[in-house]
């Protein structure tokens, strides 16, 4: 069991980011660009200029259903600063605010809603340099692989795809073809990515003993 809880941590871990992309106003230098700021590794980050009035905005990739969020500030934080979400990343609504921001990290919650786009607008600094983020991690997105799992439409049962032959084998012992809830969905196009969702579900049908 903890094999496959290990699994589960992992798979979870790489869907929490994949398919994140990000800009922002500016960059301080090549590598301090906006995608640092989803990588998934707090070893990296995004850096403005040394200016007030930037923002990084993050583009999920679909739209999910979002409540909260936490910022992992670099000594370079903004003091003021507001949280926007948006469904076409044309008309925003404001759903958080800071205004005596000590940077650190923040844990950042608010109405459930619909949004593809998030934009951190740091109005003000609380330091002489830019505003920088280590890591943005938008704990809404994992809805997003529930809301695929359930949907019926997405399940297939025959076309698996695996890099790993062994993979394929146990997954194909995993699956029920005769019964449609239990089947594996389809993913992207991607090869990898089929095989960490066909994977994600098989290792949840096994924790849930069924």
């Amino acid at each position: 069991m903890g094999f496959f809880l290990t699994l589960l941590f992992l798979f979870s871990t790489q869907n929490a980011y994949a398919g994140l992309t990000a800009t922002a106003s500016s960059e301080e230098k090549a590598e301090c660009q906006a995608s640092n700021a989803v990588d998934g590794d707090l070893n990296t980050r995004w850096s403005s200029s040394f200016d007030d009035g930037q923002w990084l905005q993050i583009d999920l990739g679909v739209t999910a259903s979002i409540e909260a969020l936490d910022i992992y500030w670099e000594a370079a934080y903004a003091r003021q600063y507001d949280v926007l979400v948006s469904e076409d990343g044309e008309s925003w609504n404001k759903v958080f605010t800071e205004s005596e921001g000590d940077g650190s990290s923040d844990e950042i919650t608010f109405p459930k809603q619909p949004a593809r786009f998030i934009k951190i607008d740091c109005q003000k600094r609380g330091t002489e340099w830019g505003n920088s983020i280590y890591e943005v991690a938008v704990k809404g997105v994992h809805e997003v692989v529930q809301e695929t799992i359930s949907d019926p439409d997405s399940r297939r049962s025959p076309d698996l795809i695996a890099e790993d032959p062994l993979v394929l084998e146990w997954l194909k012992q995993i699956q029920d073809a005769s019964t449609p809830d239990r089947q594996l969905v389809s993913a992207m196009e991607d090869a990898q990515l089929q095989t960490f969702n066909n994977a994600l579900v098989a290792i949840v049908f096994i924790l849930k003993g069924e």
